[in-house]
């Protein structure tokens, strides 16, 4: 840490210290206005002062001994470094007090850091919820770190994407700080656009440095698991009379160890089953080992009996698997359940049988997802429920008039997709094909 910003540091500690004997002034009125006023110019790191005893003017016991604590000297310079709070757009020094109680060795006394699990326990909600991080051993991270985060990944991110995404935004709220940058010049928020001054402070500087992959992930689990709870109780809540079900193999892949004997990936499950409700939100899931039903007749039964005591039946069940199934869905949920084939997979059947190396198989497939639309939804966003059975059919025709070989060789239609798009037209049961739109099942009969 340079001696300007031990200097700077200080110049708050003294500031921060002359309102303990009266009220706070309203610049102290919360520790995230402090970190801004006195930000560290020339290094673009925020200052947090965490004593709560000065903060609320309260009384803390030692959780060992039970005596009152007195305050004693900060931490931030010599071998007490600050630990790094990792924000969105800036990080922070934490610059928290030492406590020291009469307990212990007469020779030395017994001291505890202001943040310490224990002391924080002592401490009120909203008390606590103006320490606006979470601390761990080497760093800390901020709650707007932890939102951006979570908001990322609901949106399909890997931790590598918000690691870089946090990247270009410090590049774009710290650009303006340095003479020879502007924003204008970041241009794409890549390396190259950025002035040799500012890029070498960026690169080098600790205290400036964005959080790695395996600290995004650190946060999520740790977030998650303290918001486990919240989730399951959510869950537990949910309703449904109609349920989609499927196995998904992207994330248990994922999910395994590194063998020590020949340091072999070695994956712990086959996939992922998940069951769905009405408006596409999550009702139970499973890591399975295989694809057999009995793997997760268990988890169908809870289900059923959730949805019982709810006052819920579960009247309809929408997979892939559907004539393999159906008797054992029958067993678990009633005789009246009707078992259909989701759309989904009714037209991945088609488009699977077409050469993903033809030239015209992309265009081939992304017309057949019009066959369920209605004929004023031709664009790239679904904007309309399914139509009735005959614009089906006839959408189907005519995706068939256009693809089918007829003699041009230049088209990707194979005597599979042929025989599949029979199976589909000529079902012997009904099939039902509903369409996920604006949170609701748009269902209609077919054929």
């Amino acid at each position: 840490m340079t001696p300007e910003c031990v200097e700077q540091i200080e110049t708050l500690i003294e500031k921060f210290q002359n309102g303990e004997a009266g009220q706070f002034s309203a610049k102290y009125d919360e520790l995230q206005q402090v970190r801004l006023d006195y930000s560290v110019e020339h290094s673009n790191i925020g200052i947090f002062l965490w004593c709560p005893m000065t903060r609320f003017g309260i009384a803390i016991r030692c959780p060992v001994h039970g005596m009152l604590l007195s305050r004693s000297r900060w931490v931030y310079k010599d071998s007490d470094t600050p630990r790094i709070i990792y924000g969105l757009t800036m990080n922070s020094l934490l610059v928290q007090r030492y406590y020291y109680c009469g307990g212990g060795e007469r020779k030395s006394k017994h001291k505890i850091l202001s943040t310490d699990p224990d002391i924080m326990r002592q401490l009120t909600v909203n008390q606590m919820s103006t320490a606006n991080f979470k601390l761990r051993h080497k760093c800390g991270w901020t709650l707007d770190l932890t939102n951006f985060i979570f908001t990322q990944i609901s949106h399909g991110c890997t931790f590598l994407d918000i690691a870089e995404q946090v990247e270009r935004l410090r590049l774009e709220s710290w650009g303006n700080k340095f003479d020879a940058l502007s924003l204008k010049e970041l241009g794409s928020y890549s390396y190259e656009n950025v002035s040799h001054s500012f890029r070498k402070e960026f690169e080098q500087s600790d205290h400036l440095k964005v959080p790695s992959r395996d600290i995004i992930e650190t946060i999520f689990l740790e977030t998650f698991g303290e918001r486990k709870q919240f989730y399951e109780h959510f869950m537990d809540d949910l309703t449904a009379t109609s349920i989609s079900m499927d196995h998904t193999f992207k994330v248990s892949k994922n999910i395994g160890v590194v063998r020590c004997v020949d340091q072999k990936w070695t994956q712990q499950y086959s996939g992922l089953f998940i069951v769905l409700n009405e408006q596409g939100l999550v009702l139970t899931w499973s890591f399975t080992a295989t694809e057999k039903f009995g793997e997760i007749s268990h988890l169908l039964s809870s289900l059923r009996d959730r949805m019982s005591n709810k006052g819920r039946i579960v009247r309809q069940a929408y997979l892939d698997n559907c004539c393999k199934w159906s008797k054992c869905l029958e067993e678990v949920f009633g005789p009246g359940l009707d078992v259909k084939l989701d759309i989904f997979h009714g037209l991945q059947r088609i488009t699977r049988t077409i050469p993903k190396r033809h030239k015209k198989s992309s265009a081939c497939s992304a017309d057949l997802k019009f066959v369920v639309r209605d004929r004023d939804d031709q664009g790239a966003i679904r904007t309309r429920n399914t139509p009735n059975q005959s614009v089906i059919e006839e959408n189907m025709s005519i995706f068939v008039s256009k693809w089918s070989n007829n003699g041009n060789d230049s088209s990707p239609w194979t005597a599979d997709t042929d025989k599949e798009v029979s199976n589909l037209l000529v079902s012997q049961d009904e099939i039902i094909i509903y369409y996920y739109y604006l949170q609701c099942f748009s269902v209609c009969k077919r054929y």
